[in-house]
């Protein structure tokens, strides 16, 4: 009896000595000016997912990790029953549009191919790719227009394969 005459003293006193919540606003004007080249400093981290296919068997993930206008992250293509890609992204943001370069393998030879992105409501969109039957070589025509979509997820949810 006495401990609990004890418990409810203490935590009397110790509940008194907090401010009221009305004591710990504050006016949110006054708020500090965020500092030159901070947004800068702040990392974004955003994973995109797209499935496709008959059955739902093809899939493709996007790790994005944009820090100011400078983009970074990985890129994992994977086709049903056809050959893999799966490498690293390296690019600049401008507004809700990246350029980037994704550097991958495909059947143990590493290459590279431009990549075309824009951010809108939680989806990327990406350019398609078009084929040269002169060179053999995948490109990005200049007309093609965003419409490859790539749904966000929780970074959480985003499991890459060893790249």
């Amino acid at each position: 009896m006495k401990a609990n005459l004890v418990y409810v003293l203490f935590l009397s006193i110790a509940l008194g000595c907090n401010p009221s919540s009305e004591e710990l606003r504050t006016d949110d004007s006054a708020a500090p000016p965020v500092p030159a080249g901070a947004a800068d400093s702040i990392v974004q981290n955003l994973c995109f997912i797209k499935v496709e296919g008959l059955q739902n068997q093809d899939s493709a993930w996007i790790h994005l990790e944009i820090t100011g206008n400078h983009v970074r992250g990985s890129f994992v293509n994977l086709p049903y029953e056809k050959d893999s890609r799966k490498g690293k992204l390296q690019g600049t943001k401008n507004g809700s549009s990246i350029d980037a370069t994704w550097i991958f393998m495909q059947e143990g030879q590493l290459d590279t191919l431009p990549v075309q992105f824009r951010m809108s409501n939680n989806h990327l969109l990406k350019k398609p790719y078009s084929y040269s039957k002169t060179t053999g070589e995948e490109f990005i025509a200049d007309s093609s227009a965003f419409n490859v979509a790539f749904q966000e997820i929780d970074c959480y949810e985003f499991h890459p394969i060893d790249l």
